[in-house]
């Protein structure tokens, strides 16, 4: 909890870097991602061995998918609870059996509604780098809010995949409710 709460300390106090208000930056917004995941009272049950993350990606937007994953190798961290991170790109139209799915501008509008209804199917974390994919479904994302970060959690998700956080974790991040 200390080490969250550090975290986000530094996170909120930070600016987003001359980035606009909405805009986070995808290596700042997914340490927090990640680290608030660690969190979730039964992440040691979903799983053993890599911690897989998939970007998945549209047709014709592979670029976006290639240049997010370039970003997120170049994470300072490169394990989470003793399991090493291992980012891919695949096909929203591909089934995968990853920890989770991040959510992203590699997508379109039917992309991001497939890879919601498939993590929430396959009870999978699903991220977004924005606030406004957290609205639309995803489980967790991350906020801008006067230059500084807030991760937002979609209770509606949470709920439909499982993943249940502490209410000392539920002060420190601001919820939201998708339809």
């Amino acid at each position: 909890m200390k080490g969250l709460a550090a975290l986000l300390t530094v996170a909120l106090a930070l600016p987003a870097f001359g980035q606009p208000a909405q805009e986070v930056p995808p290596r700042l917004a997914m340490l927090v991602l990640l680290k608030v995941l660690t969190y979730d009272a039964g992440f040691e049950a979903r799983g053993q061995g890599d911690f897989v993350v998939t970007v998945p990606f549209s047709p014709g937007r592979e670029g976006a998918a290639d240049a997010l994953l370039g970003l997120l190798g170049a994470l300072e961290i490169k394990t989470i609870k003793q399991r090493k991170l291992v980012f891919q790109r695949l096909p929203v139209a591909t089934t995968s059996s990853c920890d989770a799915v991040v959510v992203s501008a590699a997508l379109d509008a039917d992309g991001l509604r497939q890879a919601l209804e498939r993590s929430r199917a396959a009870r999978q974390y699903s991220l977004a780098l924005d606030e406004a994919m957290v609205r639309e479904g995803a489980l967790l994302g991350v906020a801008s809010l006067g230059g500084k970060l807030q991760p937002v959690l979609n209770v509606s998700m949470a709920r439909a995949t499982g993943v249940e956080f502490s209410a000392s974790i539920l002060k420190l991040v601001r919820t939201v409710q998708s339809p």
